[in-house]
This record gives structure tokens, C-alpha cells and sequence, in this order.
């Protein structure tokens, strides 16, 4: 268990420097662009290929003040932050991304998006672990995925987090892509390309969110919503297609209606017919 005791960071004005450093973003979306790299100590997921294994006690790393890393980073031309780790988001990074990003730089985080976040961040970088999947909120986070594949079944498992967002989705903050206890096997929901979910909406169970579709703010989406569908309301009913608003109320017709009394009526009354014929069948049958 790796002690993240806030006194000890003091709420993140201290924080486990392992490295920092001036150099190429090497890999990912951002791969050749100048970037200050900063390196905390400390992770708790402790996968066999890891390449910096040396920065996982964070009792080799005593905390240093985050003012004297900010304004390291500050001197140096690169115009964007790559912090990594081990795992940064064992420690809150509030006071560290917001200083930089107050100033014009844009912050990208790596993370195995198993702990809350905490910080600003204009890219992050997913990079789940079987052994310990990430939070929900991870995949609502993040940007890329970095998934290492030494054997078949982990190209399933990139495979199956890939498959919880789409391309080019939009979602705002406090949305949830959840399940709701009651599914075996996947439980969660998969976005198709360009789909939008709004503030604090909440999409639940293991169906498909089709293309181009729009969740509004605060709904619960508990069903499959369709391709180029606007879905509002708890539970969230489906009120455009493809722009064109959907009238299920228009589609019903009210005036040639059946009437269910009269429906209801007229199943007793074939039945008494019915039972008169049985009866006047038994009556003769005793006269005979």
C-alpha cells in the first residue's frame, strides 16, 4: 500500500519528484512535439513490462516543492507538460496543473486511470492494466489509449477498451458510462463515432449508443438509442431522429379507436350465446 497521506504532500504543494526534464514526446497523438516531462515516484499496478520499475517505491523520492519544478518548467521553451510515473494521479495535482496551465501551457497526463483525478488537463493518455482495470471516469477522460499487447487475448482486452468510446466523442463533465448491477459479461455501454453526452447524463447497461447521436444533460439512458438520435429524460426517451422530431402521439390513431368496454361486452355475450347453444343441445339429448 503506497502512503498518500495529504499532510505528508500538503495538499499538493510537495509531490515524489523522481525526474524532470526537457525533451521529444516519443510516442502517442503527440509523438515529436517539445514537451518538459515530470516524473512523480509511486505506483500501486506494478505491470512485469514496465520500463521505469525504479520509480515505483515512492520512498526513494522525497517530496520536493512543486513551485521549484513549476518554475523549471517555466524556463524552458517547450509549451507543453507530459506528467508522468509511475502513477501521478495517486497525489493531487491541482496546485502543479493549474499553475502551469495558467500560464499558457498545455498539461498531458499518462495515467492507468486507476484513481480519481484530480487536476487540469488538456490530454490524457489511458493506458489500462488487466489486472487492475481503470475507473469509469478514466474512459471518460481520456483522449488515447496505450494498451501493451504480449499475447493474443491482450489485443481482445485493447480491443474491448477501445470499444467504450468512440471516435470523436463529446462528453461533458459528469457523465457517466456505467452498468447497473443487473448484466454478466459486459456490462457497460459502447459509443458509436461522434456521439455527444451532455452534463451529469448517465448511460447504463451493455447497449450501443449509435452514431451521431446526442444525450441530454442529466438523462439516464438505460436502452439502445438509435443512429442520429437526440435522447432526453429519466428514462431517456428518444425525440429526434436523424432531426427530425419523433411524435409517437401523432402516429397513434384516436379517432377509429376500439372501445374496450365494448371489446369486453362482446367476448361475454358470444360466450353466453354459447353456453344457451350447450345448453339447449343437453335438454334435447335428454329428451331423446
Amino acid at each position: 500500500m503506497i502512503d498518500t497521506d495529504p499532510a505528508l504532500f500538503d495538499g499538493g504543494r510537495r509531490l515524489p519528484l523522481v525526474e524532470d526534464f526537457y525533451t521529444i514526446q516519443g510516442e502517442g497523438f503527440h509523438a515529436g512535439k517539445p514537451a518538459y516531462f515530470i516524473r512523480l515516484g509511486g505506483c500501486d499496478v506494478g505491470c512485469r513490462w514496465c520500463d521505469a520499475k525504479y520509480t515505483w517505491n515512492p520512498r526513494r523520492y522525497p517530496p520536493v516543492d512543486v513551485q521549484v519544478v513549476i518554475d523549471r518548467a517555466l524556463a524552458c521553451p517547450a509549451r507543453a507538460i507530459a506528467i508522468t510515473g509511475g502513477e501521478p494521479l495517486l497525489y493531487p495535482l491541482d496546485i502543479l496543473t493549474r499553475t502551469l496551465h495558467d500560464r499558457g501551457l498545455q498539461i498531458f497526463l499518462e495515467t492507468s486511470g486507476t484513481h480519481p483525478f484530480s487536476g487540469r488537463f488538456d490530454w490524457v493518455c489511458l493506458s489500462p492494466k488487466r489486472q487492475q482495470p481503470p475507473l469509469d471516469e478514466a474512459f471518460r477522460r481520456a483522449h488515447e489509449l496505450k494498451v501493451i499487447v504480449e499475447r493474443e487475448d491482450d489485443l481482445q482486452w485493447a480491443e474491448q477498451n477501445a470499444a467504450r468510446v468512440g471516435d470523436d466523442c463529446l462528453l461533458y463533465h459528469g457523465v457517466t458510462l456505467g452498468g447497473t448491477g443487473k448484466d454478466h459479461g459486459k456490462r457497460h455501454p459502447t459509443l458509436g463515432n461522434n456521439v455527444m453526452v451532455s452534463a451529469g447524463a448517465k448511460v447504463l447497461g451493455p447497449f450501443k449508443v449509435g452514431d451521431n447521436s446526442r444525450i441530454a444533460a442529466n438523462a439516464v439512458v438505460l436502452s439502445e438509442i438509435p443512429p442520429e438520435a437526440t435522447a432526453v429524460g429519466v428514462p431517456a426517451r428518444v425525440v429526434r431522429i436523424a432531426g427530425e422530431k419523433v411524435d409517437f402521439a401523432g402516429q397513434v390513431d384516436q379517432i377509429h379507436v376500439t372501445d374496450p368496454v365494448q371489446k369486453e361486452l362482446q367476448a361475454l355475450n358470444s360466450r353466453l350465446e354459447w353456453l344457451e347453444q350447450l345448453m339447449d343441445e343437453q335438454a334435447r339429448s335428454k329428451n331423446l
